[in-house]
């Protein structure tokens, strides 16, 4: 108990060792409190010197040999005190910059975190990223068939993933034959698929919107590449302006 009280107001263990031993037993030689402590006799100086700053105890030399003698606990108050003047002068140094700091925090926290990959394997990792986030899943397609052959074992472990996971997927997607084949598969595939006109919807690209994520999906002279942007403002812009192309989308897949 002693010991955590000691170190409370901000003295080591050693040192709270070192102090306690010269009040036990008077004043020592380093040799003798490496006998009476479990501090190493090397240590021995760098300790009695943080606390001869302290004011718990005075070094003497007496016929060349280094005598430490204790002080008064009443030092322990006086120490007590000024850490109590150190926290409340920090507190209002705190107070003072704290604006600061937290529009430093907020610029951070709206900063997009922007991943870029490129390759297969790099399309896997942006996919298992989506999946990581282990919630629903909205989604602007492009089917590519040359693609999905490519990737035919990666998916069969996207689907097991995602089935296992529960994580169901809402989907918008042109009206090519790949598209109404897709649709097909909903029901085993935890999805629902919204087809509409290709004249309408000439997507470029695919985006999977996710938690934070918005991730695009796109084949740039035969290489694919993946894009990965984190921001919570970002996603739930997309996810307002998804809900809105899924209502319209609704309408125009109900001729297929």
């Amino acid at each position: 108990m002693i010991t955590d009280i000691l170190t409370s107001v901000g003295l080591t263990n050693e040192e709270v060792e070192i102090y306690e031993s010269l009040l036990a037993n008077g004043a020592q030689t380093a040799g003798a409190l490496a006998k009476t402590t479990k501090v190493q006799r090397t240590y021995i100086y760098k300790v009695t010197q943080a606390l001869l700053k302290k004011g718990l105890l005075t070094i003497n030399d007496t016929h060349g040999t280094t005598i430490y003698r204790p002080q008064s606990p009443d030092h322990l108050l006086a120490q007590a005190e000024e850490m109590k003047t150190r926290a409340t002068q920090a507190q209002t140094a705190l107070e003072g910059i704290l604006p600061s700091l937290k529009n430093k925090y907020q610029a951070i926290e709206v900063k997009p975190v922007v991943t870029h990959y490129e390759g297969e394997e790099g399309n896997i990792k942006a996919n298992l990223a989506v999946l990581a986030e282990k919630k629903d899943i909205l989604a602007y397609l492009l089917i590519n068939p040359t693609i999905d052959t490519q990737m035919a074992d990666f998916w069969k472990e996207y689907y097991r993933i995602r089935v296992a996971e529960n994580i169901h997927v809402r989907a918008i997607t042109p009206n090519t034959p790949e598209g109404i084949e897709y649709k097909k598969h909903d029901k085993d595939e935890l999805r629902e698929t919204k087809l509409v006109p290709k004249e309408l919807f000439p997507v470029a690209i695919e985006k999977n919107i996710v938690g934070n994520k918005v991730v695009f999906f796109a084949t740039k002279n035969g290489i694919l590449t993946a894009t990965i942007i984190e921001n919570k403002e970002i996603a739930d812009s997309e996810r307002a302006l998804f809900e809105l192309a899924w209502k319209k989308a609704e309408e125009y897949d109900k001729n297929y």
